[in-house]
């Protein structure tokens, strides 16, 4: 069973344990509970995930625990905090490093358009030249449009 405390938030949000509106969570594990006690957020999640609890509109659900900050009524144990400790020592996401990432990522440049198979580059340069003629036909209808 969930704490008092926690049970109380869950129940000014409208969320009731087995509850019969769409949003209220079914439980079909007893172990559901010490799961989510022991790894908050991430128990919650691979709990559905394991089937041992159910909900017809789980976004109005997760909506309702979010607006009601029940997350932060649950206390961890030691081994969530064992789960989370590398993450907060070894966090590379930060602003600074975010350009870095981004630029690993999305700027690749034209390199990776050649290690296309031979025969797609004749369906490349006819897309390309089908764009770019809608384009310029565009472009003149434009002018046309304003003279």
């Amino acid at each position: 069973m969930l704490p008092a405390s926690v049970q109380q938030k869950l129940t000014s949000a409208g969320i009731e344990i087995n509850g019969p509106h769409d949003w209220d969570p079914q439980i079909n594990n007893e172990a559901f509970y010490g799961r989510v006690i022991a790894e908050k957020n991430l128990g919650l999640g691979e709990a559905y995930m394991d089937g041992w609890w159910n909900c017809k509109r789980l976004d109005e659900l997760l909506c309702r625990i979010i607006k009601c900050g029940v997350e932060y009524d649950i206390k961890g144990n030691l081994r969530y905090a064992l789960l989370l400790l590398p993450m907060k020592l070894l966090n590379m996401q930060s602003r600074s490093r975010s350009h870095k990432v981004a630029e690993e990522h999305y700027d690749i440049g034209n390199d990776l358009f050649f290690f296309f198979p031979r025969p797609a580059a004749p369906i490349q340069l006819r897309l390309f030249q089908r764009y770019r003629g809608s384009r310029e036909r565009s472009g003149q209808q434009a002018g046309a449009d304003r003279g």
